[in-house]
């Protein structure tokens, strides 16, 4: 339903591996879902035509792909302190996903990147960190990806460690990207 909270209270949902989804808001708007741990899914939390949501401190670890998925225009979200571990991806924005704001939340040990923008523009990320699994392991691990028309997203105070590629932009315009480390 629209204009619900969901508090977990620090609990877990936990799916047998190639389960699809762990939490789903789906067309919604004005939900609120807090302090819950998905892992074990395909995606831990999947955010679909859905705007005006607020996610926080959330944990979506050990997910087949993607930790925080906001896809299909997915707009005027928040995510803050949050944390997206051992997934390939640990959060993705894409699909017209735009106005959406990402503060203080923490990718840690994902394969492929830690925090991505996929044909979505003007999103601001702030404050985040990603830790990568290591500059010598095999995988092309980028800790924030900007690709393909993602155009006017703000990057400022994010930090990417111990990848391969901290920031990368590609096919993309007039992004911004301030004091990053």
């Amino acid at each position: 339903a629209d204009t619900v909270t969901l508090d977990c209270a620090g609990h877990e949902v936990i799916g047998v591996g190639n389960a699809n989804i762990g939490i789903l808001l789906e067309g919604r708007t004005g939900v609120t879902v807090k302090n819950c741990r998905v892992r074990n899914f395909r995606i831990g939390f999947h955010l679909s035509l859905s705007s005006g949501n607020i996610l926080e401190g959330n944990a979506a670890i050990d997910n087949n792909e993607i930790g925080f998925f906001l896809k299909a225009h997915s707009t005027n979200n928040t995510l803050t302190d949050n944390i997206a571990e051992n997934n390939m991806v640990g959060y993705f924005l894409k699909e017209n996903s735009a106005g959406n704001v990402l503060e203080k939340n923490t990718a840690v040990g994902n394969t492929l990147e830690g925090y991505t923008i996929k044909d979505s523009s003007g999103n601001m990320l702030t404050e985040n960190t990603s830790i990568g699994i290591g500059a010598d392991t095999e995988e092309v691990a980028i800790g924030f990806l900007i690709i393909i028309y993602a155009h006017d997203n703000i990057l400022k105070r994010n930090t990417a460690r111990n990848h391969r590629i901290g920031f990368s932009i590609n096919f993309s315009n007039d992004n911004t990207l301030e004091k990053n480390k």
